[in-house]
Order: structure tokens, then sequence, then C-alpha cells
């Protein structure tokens, strides 16, 4: 992106990451706690060495604790404060939508020489379709994370493997989002697209994990994590078809 001067797409995911990460500062911990006390009630748990009154911090510094209630109370704080994090992340997505699908028919532009003529009709479909990718992209992701954290509250040994396997989960989708904009291009419909993710799902993981870690980092990582990715889908998609060709271009020698 800076050698084919595109840093000015930047701009847009700053603004985005402050606004965010204002947001987020001001709101979480206010979101976490009632909701934590929502699922308590849903469940039924009574933690009786827990002041419900008190923040999550508050509660950990009086002590007193039952060491039991305390570990629920714990996966229950991280767990909801993990959804927060990644409907964040998505919102992010949504939101860049626009900025993600210019940006990537740019760099498959400067990277394959394809070029694509703007309409403002197809524009529209590549920004309706990331939002609709990212959406159920969101759902399926979440589905996923609130039946495993079910079952680690119940099971808490098994939360440090459970937070692996949603940490990859969570990249798996990341890379789908990132990659759908060139299914779009090359008009695949729904089974060619997942195909050709299912055979590249190294690929998609591999990048989605790179956006994960890349969102981790506050402001920063919403600036560049996004469009790096978008670009990097580009540049792995180049060496997919170049491989390809060489593929075919040995069995039809052989």
């Amino acid at each position: 992106m800076r050698k084919n001067k595109l840093r000015h797409y930047y701009l847009i995911p700053l603004i985005l990451g402050i606004l965010l990460f204002s947001f987020a500062i001001h709101y979480s911990i206010h979101y976490v706690d009632l909701l934590s006390d929502y699922v308590l009630n849903r469940l039924g748990w009574e933690l009786t060495s827990i002041d419900k009154t008190l923040s999550f911090w508050e509660n950990v510094k009086r002590g007193g604790l039952m060491v039991g209630e305390f570990i629920v109370f714990l996966i229950l704080k991280i767990s909801l404060i993990y959804v927060f994090f990644r409907a964040n992340k998505y919102i992010v997505l949504i939101l860049l939508s626009p900025v993600m699908a210019f940006l990537s028919e740019r760099a498959e532009e400067i990277i394959k020489g394809n070029s694509y003529p703007f309409v403002l009709k197809q524009f529209l479909q590549d920004i309706w379709r990331g939002i609709l990718i990212a959406t159920r992209n969101f759902i399926l992701e979440m589905s996923m994370t609130i039946i495993l954290l079910i079952i680690g509250l119940f099971v808490p040994w098994l939360s440090p493997f459970i937070s692996i396997l949603l940490f990859f989960i969570g990249a798996y989708f990341y890379g789908f989002s990132t990659f759908d904009y060139i299914n779009e291009r090359k008009k695949r419909n729904i089974k060619e697209s997942v195909r050709y993710m299912r055979n590249n799902k190294g690929a998609l993981l591999g990048n989605g994990t790179m956006l994960s870690l890349f969102m981790l980092i506050p402001v920063f990582g919403t600036i560049y994590g996004p469009l790096n990715a978008t670009v990097g889908a580009i540049l792995t998609d180049d060496e997919i078809s170049a491989r390809i060709e060489e593929t075919k271009h040995k069995k039809s020698l052989s």
C-alpha cells in the first residue's frame, strides 16, 4: 500500500478506530456488568459472596470470595468481554465494507492487471455482499462462541482449550470476509464460493489469524488490520491462481 500510494485509505479506519475505542472505554464495562447480572438471573445462580452492586475489580479487591463462585464469576466476565470484543470487530468489518470493497478491486488491478470499470451498481453489490458475509459470519461465530462458553461455565477446566479454539474459529471467519470480495468480482455463486473457501482454508486461516492479532491492538489494529488483510487476500489469491496454472501446465505436458 505504501509502494502504490494507497496510504490515504487508512484515514477512514483511523477515525473509526478512535470512535470505537472511545465508545468501548466508556460503555463496555457498564454493559458487561448488566449482561452478567442478566445471565446469572436467567441461570438462577446466586453468588452469595459477590456483591452485584460492585464492579468486577471491586469484588476482587474486597476479597472474601468463595473459590467456586469466584471462578464462575471470572469466567462469566471474561466470556462477556470476549463477546463484546468480537462484536466490535464485526462492526469494524461492516462499517469498512465500502473501503475494503474498493481497495480489494484497486489492489487486484495493481497486482494482477485486471481492470474493472467503475459501475455504481456493481460497487453497491460488493458492499452489500460484504455486509451480508460479515453479518452471516458474526451470527455463525457467536452461535459457536455461546455454545462453547456455556460449556466452559459448566466445565471450567476446559476454558483454556476453548479460548484457543475460539481464536481460530474467529480467524477463519475474518479470513472468509476478506477473501469474499474476490469471489464477488469473479461472479462465483454461493456454492462455488464455499468450494473455493474450503479448498483454501489454510490461506483463510492464515490471513484471518494476522487480522485477529492486529485487532488485539486498540486503534492501531483497526487502522491497519482490515485493509492490510484485504490486500493480503489479493496477494494470496494471486499465488493460488499461479499454482493452479502451474499444475495445469504440468498435467498438459505429461
